[in-house]
């Protein structure tokens, strides 16, 4: 998915803790330039999407990777290595290119999980595995809110801290990055029980092959990947 057209980003202004400010305002920006089609998701809005007769386990086994892969894009944008770079060991200066890649690669994931959300909640499968469909497409609610959420409170700490210092108050306690995906335990049951009344309802022209085993091979993959990721990192005042 491409990111929809906003303005370049803007000059930082090189003054004190301008790379925290400069990366959580980049966050933020990056973020609100999906908040239309956000909005559109959150009221129920959903983009149509066809899946075969004959194929859907191979469709939601698609679906399912394609979601483990983009929630995995954050964990790399918050690794220690990417914001030294970024922002700068001690001391030194912070890169501007290296601050707007990790706020673009956040935006651009944030993306990526509403289109991704709103095209498996809009598929138009066999009746049998409509709830199947529906009950996936949910398992990105939590997350996209926990976000959109992390941009917004990230920003406005930042440039708390920041106008305390350069107004010579205590700046206060570090700010702290932390992001937390995860998925509450009544989304990832509801497409459980999904999975096993299609299980259950389904059978193969040799008469009581069940799809059980492929069908639970796509929740656990779901789950050993995206139920819990917790994005660490700590950025001090420079």
């Amino acid at each position: 998915m491409s990111d929809p057209a906003i303005q370049p980003p803007p000059t930082p202004d090189r003054r004190p803790g301008w790379e925290m400010l400069y990366l959580a305002t980049e966050i933020k920006r990056c973020l609100d330039s999906h908040q239309s089609a956000y909005e559109t998701w959150l009221g129920g809005g959903s983009t149509p999407s066809l899946v075969l007769e004959h194929d859907p386990i191979t469709d939601l086994s698609q679906r399912n990777a394609a979601v483990v892969a983009i929630v995995g894009r954050f964990e790399p944008l918050f690794s220690p290595a990417t914001l030294e770079v970024a922002l700068g060991r001690p001391g030194e200066p912070g890169d501007e290119e290296g601050i707007t890649r990790v706020a673009a690669g956040i935006g651009s994931a944030f993306g990526d999980l509403i289109e991704w959300s709103s095209t498996t909640r809009g598929a138009e499968p066999p009746s049998d595995w409509q709830d199947a469909y529906r009950s996936l497409a949910q398992i990105v609610d939590t997350p996209l809110r926990q976000i959109r959420t992390f941009g917004d409170e990230f920003c406005a700490q930042t440039m708390t801290a920041i106008d305390r210092q350069r107004s010579g108050q205590d700046p206060g306690p570090a700010i702290e990055m932390n992001l937390t995906v995860s998925i509450p335990d009544r989304d990832s049951e509801a497409f459980a029980r999904a999975l096993d009344a299609v299980a259950r309802r389904t059978t193969t022209d040799a008469g009581r092959t069940s799809l059980r085993h492929p069908l639970h091979m796509i929740r656990w993959a779901l789950a050993g990947a995206a139920v819990v990721l917790v994005l660490r990192a700590l950025g001090l005042l420079g």
